[in-house]
C-alpha cells in the first residue's frame, strides 16, 4: 500500500513456521507422496437434561468411520459404536489417524483437547489431510459484546461483527443437563482452523488439505409443514426460547478457545474472524434443520453413500468435492426434500480437487456437446451466465459480439474445432459448427423416434469468447493506492483467480465509464471498501485492511473474487428472455401482511391446526401484480418482538409478513425461486411443478414467509428471481452462490434436455420505515 497508508500492526512475537502461508497454491501432485488422513469424529446422542436426545449421531461416526478404513486404513472389520455408548478412541493403520469421540466424552474441553492434540500436534504436516466431522445438536447463543459491538481503541464504534447477535453453535455433551460451557461456537471453530492450518509443519509449495463437516442445525429457525420421513428428529435445540438478552446469557469474550480473541484485542486492539483456507460441508442450510434418523443423519448418511458408491476413470472410490457435493444434495433430498446439504470452499480452496486427497480432478467450464435430431447442443446455458441478449453498441471497441467454444473429443482431450452458440436455451444451448468443425462430430442414429440420438464418443467444450456486457468498476483512490489492484486485474494470481476482462468486468476510464460503473472501491488509510453504485449501500460491511493476518497481496486476491461473485449477481438478477412465448402463460400475486392490517382483520388466527390459515391471510392482505413493489410503513404497522406473541409467532425484529400467488393457464410448467440477498449471495428458495392448470384461486408458491429488518435500517429490499421452464431443470442449484464472505464455486455440469422455452420474472420488495 502507498506510503502513509495504514500498515499491518508490529509485534515482536517469533512467527510461526510457516506463518503467513500464500494464499492458495496448486493441488497436489496425484504421483507424488500419498497424505495421510487425520480425522476426529464426534457424535452426540445421549444429551442429558431437558436436551432432546438424540439416534443417529453415533452411528454417524461409525459410517464414516468404516468408509476410512477401507479406503485409508487397513482395518476392515471393526466393532461398532453403539447408539449410547461413551468412547475416546485412536487408531492409526494405513494412512489414517483416526480419533473419535462419543456422548459423555465429547463434553467442550474434550472436543478442544481432542483438536489440539490430534490435528494440531498430532504429527500431521502440509502434506496431510485433516477432516473434522461433528454430528449432534446446534443452536445459538448471544455472541460476546465486543463481536456484536465492537469498538476501536479509541472507543468509536465499528460495524458489527455478527448483525443478528448470536453465534451459531455445536452443542456438545452437557453432563448433568447443565447449559453452562457447552456450546463450541462458529468463531472458535474459525480459530481452531486458523490455528490448525498455521501450525503444522510446512515445505514450499505445499497447504494443510482441512475438511469440516456438521450434521446439525445451524439456526434456531426451520420450516414448516413438510413430511418427515418416521422417526425424523431435529438435530435443533432452541436454548434461547423466551430468554431476552441478559449479562448471564451473553457469552463472555474470553471464554472462546484457549482466549483466541481476548489475544487478538490486546495485541491489535480489534478483532477479526480468521478466514483459513478450508472446505466447510454442513447438513443444510441456515433456516432448514438437519435431520437426525436412527440409522444416521441424512446428510452424513448420505455422504458416505455417495462416497461409497462414488467411480472415476481414474479411481474407484474418489470424488471431487463439486461432484460429492452435487450427489450428497441430491441423495439428501431423496429421503429428506426439506434438507439441502451446503458446500463451502473457503478462501480459496478448489472444489475440482480430490476428497482427502488433494489432487486435481475436474474442471468447473467443461461442458458436454450432445446430439439432438439432428443438432448439436452444448449443455450450457442462461443458468449458466451465457448471455441470452448482447447489445453490441453497449459492448467496448474491439469486444467479443459472439459466444463461441472450443470443442474436444473428452478422452485424451483432442482439439476438433469451434462452434458458435446459435441460441441460447435456459440450460441447453443450439450450436452452429464452424468451417474446420464441421464433419467431425459422430452420431449414432437412435432406433426409435422416441429416443435421443447418442454421440459416438464424449465430445466437451469450454468457452472460448463471451461476449457478456461491461461491467464497469469505479476505483477511487490515489493512482499509488489503486496500482496493487490495477496491476493484477488482468493476472492469474492463482489456480482459483482470473483475468477480470475475460468476463468484461473492467476498471472505469472515461468518465462515461465512470458514470455507467456499477460498483465502486474506494481504497485509502482504511483499507479497501466495495460500493454497490444502483442502491447506494457497502457491500462489504467494513473497509478490509491489511493485518498481522491479512497482507495485501490476499486483499487484493479476494477484492477479486468478490467482483467476480457480484458481477454474476447483478447479471443473474438482470437475466431475462426477451424471446419468451410463455410469458402470458402465467401471473403472479405479491400479497403482505403487517401488524396493522392483522389487528384491522381482528386478529384472525394466523394458524389453522398444524399449518397456516391461508384462506384468511390472503383474503385480509394488501396484493401487488406489478413490480417493483414499495412500501411505506409507519411504526406501529411492523410485527416487532413485542406485539409478535399475540399472533403467535416469535420474530428478532422488526417484521412484515409476504408471500406468492401464481396463477397458471398452462400445463406443464416448472417454477424455481431465488433469493438475491444483499450480501451477493444467491439462495434456491424452492421449486414447484404445475402439471395442470390453477383454477381461479390461483395456488400458493410460497406461503407466509417473514421479511425482517434490523432497527437501524430505513429501508429493507428484498429480491426474488422467478424462472419459469417448459421442462425440469435437472440442477436447480446453479444459479446459487454463497456471499462475500465465502468463495463458493461448486461444479456445475449435469445432463440437460434440448432448447426449451422459458421466462423469468424479477420480483423486488422494498419497505421503508417512516
Amino acid at each position: 500500500m502507498a506510503d502513509g497508508e495504514k500498515k499491518p500492526p508490529q509485534t515482536n512475537e517469533e512467527p510461526k513456521e510457516g506463518n503467513p502461508r500464500p494464499f492458495p497454491t496448486t493441488p497436489r501432485s496425484k504421483n507424488g507422496a500419498q497424505a495421510r488422513i487425520f480425522a476426529l469424529l464426534v457424535g452426540i446422542n445421549d444429551y442429558q437434561g431437558t436436551v432432546t436426545k438424540l439416534g443417529g449421531c453415533v452411528n454417524d461416526v461409525n459410517l464414516t468411520a468404516n468408509y476410512l478404513r477401507e479406503k485409508f486404513g487397513k482395518k476392515k472389520a471393526i466393532k461398532l459404536i453403539e447408539a449410547k455408548a461413551s468412547v475416546d478412541t485412536s487408531e492409526n493403520h494405513g494412512r489414517l489417524h483416526l480419533r473419535m469421540l462419543t456422548n459423555a466424552k465429547a463434553t467442550y474441553a474434550n472436543i478442544i483437547s481432542a483438536f489440539d492434540d490430534h490435528l494440531i500436534n498430532g504429527g500431521g504436516t502440509a502434506d496431510d489431510t485433516f477432516w473434522f466431522h461433528f454430528s449432534g445438536h446446534g443452536t445459538e447463543q448471544f455472541t460476546a459484546a465486543e463481536f456484536a459491538k465492537p469498538v476501536d481503541t479509541n472507543g468509536n464504534a465499528l460495524p458489527s461483527l455478527e448483525p443478528n447477535g448470536k453465534d451459531q453453535s455445536l452443542v456438545c455433551y452437557n453432563p448433568g443437563g447443565t447449559q453452562n460451557g457447552i456450546f463450541l461456537a462458529d468463531k472458535e471453530l474459525a480459530a481452531m482452523i486458523d490455528t490448525l492450518y498455521k501450525s503444522v509443519p510446512t515445505k514450499e509449495g505445499a497447504i494443510p488439505h482441512i475438511v469440516v463437516s456438521l450434521d446439525c442445525c445451524h439456526s434456531g429457525s426451520g420450516t414448516r409443514d413438510f413430511q418427515e420421513p418416521a422417526g425424523f428428529k431435529s438435530r435443533h435445540f432452541d436454548f434461547l426460547r423466551g430468554d431476552g438478552v441478559t449479562s448471564q446469557s451473553v457469552r463472555p469474550l474470553d471464554t472462546y478457545y484457549n482466549n483466541y480473541y481476548s489475544k487478538q484485542k490486546a495485541q491489535n486492539g480489534i478483532l477479526r474472524i480468521p478466514q483459513s483456507r478450508h472446505v466447510l460441508l454442513s447438513a443444510c442450510s441456515n433456516v432448514e434443520k438437519a435431520g437426525d434418523l436412527p440409522g444416521g443423519g441424512v446428510f452424513s448418511s448420505s455422504l458416505v453413500s455417495a462416497l461409497a458408491t462414488a467411480a472415476t476413470a481414474d479411481e474407484v472410490g474418489t470424488l471431487n468435492y463439486a461432484d460429492l457435493y452435487k450427489q450428497t444434495r441430491s441423495l439428501a433430498r431423496s429421503k429428506r426434500n426439506a434438507q439441502s446439504p451446503q458446500f463451502e470452499p473457503i478462501a480459496g480452496f478448489n472444489p475440482h480437487t480430490a476428497f482427502l486427497e488433494g489432487w486435481s480432478l475436474g474442471n468447473a467450464r467443461e461442458y458436454e456437446v450432445v446430439p439432438n435430431k439432428d443438432k448439436w447442443l452444448i449443455r450450457c446455458g442462461a443458468i449458466h451466465g451465457l448471455p441470452t441478449k448482447v447489445d453490441a453498441s453497449e459492448l467496448p471497441e474491439g469486444a467479443p459480439q459472439e459466444i463461441i467454444v472450443k470443442v474436444y473429443k473428452k478422452n485424451g482431450k483432442e482439439f476438433l474445432g469451434f462452434a458458435l452458440v446459435k441460441k441460447v436455451g435456459v440450460q441447453a444451448s443450439e450450436l452452429e459448427l464452424l468451417e474446420d468443425l464441421d464433419g467431425k462430430l459422430e452420431t449414432i442414429k437412435a432406433a426409435s423416434n422416441k429416443q435421443d440420438d447418442l454421440a459416438k464418443e464424449p465430445y466437451i467444450a469450454e468457452i472460448f469468447q463471451l461476449p457478456e456486457e461491461p461491467f464497469y468498476v469505479h476505483l477511487d483512490g490515489t493512482p499509488e493506492a489503486t496500482a496493487p489492484l490495477r496491476k493484477n486485474w488482468t493476472e492469474v494470481m492463482h489456480e482459483r483467480d482470473q483475468d477480470l476482462t475475460k468476463t468484461n468486468i473492467l476498471i472505469a476510464a472515461r468518465p462515461e465509464e465512470i458514470q455507467l460503473a456499477s460498483v465502486r472501491i474506494v481504497i485509502n488509510d482504511q483499507g479497501y471498501q466495495i460500493w454497490d453504485l444502483a442502491q447506494n449501500r457497502a457491500w462489504t460491511p467494513a473497509p478490509l485492511s491489511i493485518s498481522q493476518e491479512v497482507t495485501e497481496q490476499t486483499i487484493v486476491e479476494m477484492m477479486k473474487a468478490h467482483l467476480r461473485k457480484i458481477a454474476r449477481w447483478t447479471r443473474l438478477l438482470a437475466l431475462k428472455n426477451e424471446a419468451s412465448k410463455i410469458k402470458e402463460d402465467f401471473k403472479l400475486e405479491l400479497f403482505v401482511l403487517d401488524y396493522a392490517q392483522w389487528v384491522a382483520t381482528g386478529k384472525v388466527d394466523i394458524f389453522e391446526g398444524d399449518g397456516l390459515n391461508m384462506t384468511e391471510i390472503y383474503k385480509n392482505a394488501k396484493k401487488f401484480e406489478e413490480f417493483p413493489v414499495r412500501l411505506q410503513l409507519p411504526p406501529e404497522s411492523f410485527i416487532t418482538p413485542d406485539n409478535a406473541e399475540e399472533m403467535g409467532l416469535e420474530v428478532d425484529s422488526d417484521t412484515v409478513l409476504f408471500g406468492l400467488r401464481l396463477y397458471s393457464n398452462k400445463e406443464n410448467r416448472f417454477y424455481y425461486l431465488y433469493d438475491f440477498k444483499n450480501n451477493a449471495a444467491i439462495d434456491f428458495v424452492l421449486d414447484k411443478e404445475l402439471s395442470k392448470k390453477t383454477d381461479e384461486q390461483g395456488t400458493d408458491l410460497l406461503e407466509l414467509t417473514p421479511f425482517s429488518m434490523e432497527g437501524t435500517e430505513a429501508e429493507g429490499i428484498l429480491q426474488l428471481k422467478l424462472l419459469v421452464t417448459q421442462k425440469q431443470l435437472f440442477d436447480k442449484e446453479l444459479l446459487v452462490q454463497s456471499g462475500l464472505d465465502a468463495d463458493k464455486s461448486m461444479g456445475r455440469l449435469k445432463r440437460a434436455g434440448s432448447t426449451d422455452d422459458w421466462d423469468a420474472r424479477t420480483l423486488k420488495l422494498t419497505v421503508v420505515r417512516q
